[in-house]
Order: structure tokens, then C-alpha cells, then sequence
């Protein structure tokens, strides 16, 4: 079934009508419809698409108010499902995203997000990260959500088999990055919160190239890169360094686009940002 079928369906159901039938006929039947019932039932199936001269009349008799936000889920579905999934997140998708939370962030709102709600991990909590895949991707997972996760969810949102996300489970409790309870639900302290791993100790290259390692092997496995970009140029070396502090703002600004809890559409984002000098010219 179709996005656009579903949300017939659930909008239908809460305009009153609990079956297709009482909204057709109760409607006003075929002198009312542009089609039959019989059409009608292949479009809640979602076997078919209704023209889009007819959707305004489904609108209307479904009877929502057209300021509503049910309004803009329902052409919104009917988009989606006209021009597919992967043309509409590639023409629509940039425009329709939901503000961020506090609007635009500066750099003094930045700090204050920092200094006030990030967590800065140890470095004998990033070594146990960086060497533990599941323990790893469990803790991004419980550090993004903070409803919490049983052992099937983190299972499922990994792609890692059971035996290892529990194993994984026992390791973050024990660097106090995760709390089972009796329930089966795990959480993090560290849940919608910033966390920061250490800058300087003697294991950081190892364990960052550890977690490039994991970053790369998820992607692979179930990721897809939304943007990849380089310019080769010859510049000065103050000027590239001004580049990088503005790409740094930048993607520190970026976070407040980040969420706690899933949404239709969420998922684990890495952002990336690189200038590098290759040569002398």
C-alpha cells in the first residue's frame, strides 16, 4: 500500500466515515464522485492513483480545514507517490525539511549548547567505544533516543545479531555509557545531550582510525551518501585556514537539526569536513 492509499485511509477514519463505503455513498455517491465506488476502493488498497483533478474533490469531502497540517500530509503523500520516492526526496525533499528547532544558531549559541549540555567522554570510554563495534553503535543509538531501546530494537536499528548487541549492551554499562532496567529497556545518560571524545591521549590515533573503520563498514552495509564534494585550488595558507574555521562553525552549527526520538524519516548522519593541504605550489 501506497503512502498516499494510508493516509486516505487514516484521515477517512478520523473524518468520521469508518468505512469506505459510509464516505462514498454518505458523500453523495457517483453524483457527487468523478469515479465509482469500485475506483475508489482500488485507490484505498493503494492499486491505483486517483488524477489529480480529483484529489481537490477527496480533499473536500473529507471535510479538513485546509490550514491544517493534515492538509499538507495528505498532498504531500499524494506527491510522493506520483513521482516516486527517490525523485521526490531529490526534488522536494531540500524544501520541505522542518526548521530547526531554535532557528538560526550563532556562534555564541553554539558555545553556550557546549558548554552547558555536552558530555565530554573519558578516554578510557572512547578506547572501549572505538573497540567494540556493537558497544559503539548501540551507544549512538541509546545517545539519540531518549525513549530508550530493548535488545530487538538495537538489534534491528544495527544490523548486528543479538548475541553481539547484548554483548555490546554489557560493555557500555560497564564504561557507565548505558543502564538496563527489569523491563528489557536500555538508556543513556548521555541521551540528547552532546558528547565530545577526548582531543589528546596517547591512544587517539589508534581509536580514531578505529572508528572510521566502523563509520565506513556501516556505510557500506546500510548507508548512502546524500552529498560529496571537493575543489582542488591554490591559495594561501591563512586564507585555507579561514576556510576551515568557517566550515568548523559550521558544522558545529549543524546540531541543532539533531533529534531525540524517531521520526518518518530519521536516521544516523555522519557530517564531514576536510582541508587538507596536499602539496606545495
Amino acid at each position: 500500500m501506497g503512502r498516499f492509499a494510508t493516509e486516505l485511509a487514516r484521515l477517512r477514519h478520523e473524518s468520521g466515515f469508518a468505512t469506505p463505503y459510509a464516505f462514498y455513498h454518505r458523500n453523495g455517491g457517483r453524483r457527487v464522485f468523478p469515479f465509482t465506488f469500485a475506483y475508489y476502493l482500488k485507490v484505498e488498497r493503494g492499486d491505483s492513483l486517483p488524477r489529480p483533478a480529483w484529489v481537490p474533490r477527496l480533499l473536500a469531502l473529507l471535510r479538513i480545514p485546509p490550514t491544517k497540517a493534515l492538509h499538507r500530509a495528505f498532498a504531500l503523500a499524494y506527491l510522493e507517490d506520483t513521482l516516486g520516492r527517490d525523485a521526490y526526496d531529490a526534488l522536494l525533499g531540500p524544501y520541505l525539511a522542518p526548521a530547526p528547532p531554535a532557528g538560526p544558531v550563532t556562534e555564541q549559541l553554539t558555545k553556550r549548547l557546549m558548554s552547558e549540555q555536552a558530555v565530554h567522554l573519558s578516554a578510557a570510554q572512547a578506547s572501549g567505544l572505538a573497540a567494540d563495534e556493537a558497544a559503539y553503535w548501540c551507544f549512538e543509538c541509546l545517545s539519540n533516543d531518549r525513549g530508550g531501546l530493548d535488545e530487538g530494537a538495537l538489534a534491528a536499528a544495527t544490523g548486528l545479531p543479538t548475541a553481539r548487541v547484548r554483548a555490546g549492551l554489557t560493555r557500555l554499562a560497564a564504561l557507565k555509557l548505558a543502564k538496563g532496567s527489569r523491563g528489557g529497556l536500555w538508556k543513556s545518560p548521555l541521551a540528547g545531550r552532546f558528547y565530545t571524545f577526548p582531543r589528546d591521549y596517547p591512544a587517539l590515533k589508534r581509536d580514531r582510525d578505529r572508528l572510521r573503520a566502523l563509520h565506513e563498514a556501516m556505510a557500506s552495509r546500510r548507508g548512502e551518501d546524500l552529498f560529496v564534494g571537493a575543489l582542488l585550488l591554490r591559495a594561501e595558507d591563512g586564507a585555507m585556514r579561514r576556510v576551515a574555521a568557517d566550515v568548523a562553525a559550521a558544522l558545529e552549527s549543524s546540531g541543532a537539526w539533531a533529534l531525540d526520538a524517531k521520526g518518518e524519516r530519521t536516521g544516523i548522519y555522519k557530517l564531514e569536513a576536510r582541508v587538507r593541504r596536499l602539496t606545495a605550489f
